[in-house]
């Protein structure tokens, strides 16, 4: 168990230097990798979809966050926002929390609504839904 105890912290030291994850985030990670061990030990299935679900959203949590910050920030609720744009609460919620992406459309329309007027920043946000756009998933 100590080796796997150690695995578990480097994957951790690993996932902290490379990702900008808070701690709370690396934790459920690291839990979450934990039962996976457990798993293969006994001999079960690959990685569930929830696990699948937590390192895509690692890798995209800076887009995610900032979009939520911002909307955060502006003082509108995930159904005010829907509302305003003419979609659905859960078209909101799901790119807030990974399951879909961000499309630079989409982001596009938010930092308008948002009253975001920083260039630099709009940029930025623009280009990392164009990069999330352009990484298509991998077909089951």
């Amino acid at each position: 168990m100590a080796s796997k105890d150690a695995a578990s912290d480097q994957l951790f030291e690993v996932f902290a230097n490379n990702f900008d994850l808070d701690a709370d985030y690396l934790g459920g990670l690291a839990d979450s990798l934990a039962v996976e061990l457990r798993r293969q030990e006994n001999g079960s299935n690959p990685l569930p979809p929830s696990i699948h679900m937590r390192l895509k959203v690692g890798k995209l949590s800076w887009l995610i966050k900032e979009m939520r910050r911002l909307r955060e920030g502006a003082g509108l609720t995930q159904e005010q926002v829907a509302g305003r744009l003419g979609v659905s609460v859960d078209f909101i919620h799901r790119r807030e929390n990974g399951r879909n992406k961000f499309r630079p459309r989409d982001v596009g329309q938010l930092l308008d609504l948002y009253g975001v007027k920083d260039s630099a920043l709009r940029a930025k946000l623009l280009a990392a839904a164009e990069k999330n756009r352009k990484n298509k998933p991998r077909s089951r």
